[in-house]
């Protein structure tokens, strides 16, 4: 099983992938540059922002008349931009009410 996952391109892929969120993760903690709560919340948010990106594609491909080129691309590109647009608005009122401001100080 474990062999099969490290063999298999997409396998190795998502180990690598992991390994390397795990590197940066630390890297982060380590450093001491910047807030590791700042670091951790955009993090998470773009974890989440890739997971709907292909959640996304994955339906988009289902609809019939699409390639799977512009199927996956065009609705990546959709919820990255417009997941970066939230992250770079609310991200940032969120740690600030954190430290007793609120959202509608923005």
């Amino acid at each position: 099983m474990i062999q099969h996952l490290l063999l298999h391109p997409i396998g190795l892929m998502h180990v690598l992938t992991a390994f390397a969120a795990i590197i940066f993760g630390a890297v982060v903690i380590f450093s001491r540059k910047g807030t590791a709560r700042q670091s951790h919340a955009y993090m998470m948010a773009g974890s989440y922002v890739g997971l709907m990106a292909a959640t996304f594609a994955e339906i988009a491909m289902r609809i019939p008349g699409w390639s799977f080129a512009d199927a996956a691309i065009i609705s990546s590109l959709v919820i990255i931009i417009a997941g970066i647009w939230m992250m770079k608005r609310l991200i940032p009122a969120v740690l600030n009410r954190g430290r007793g401001g609120s959202l509608r100080d923005k």
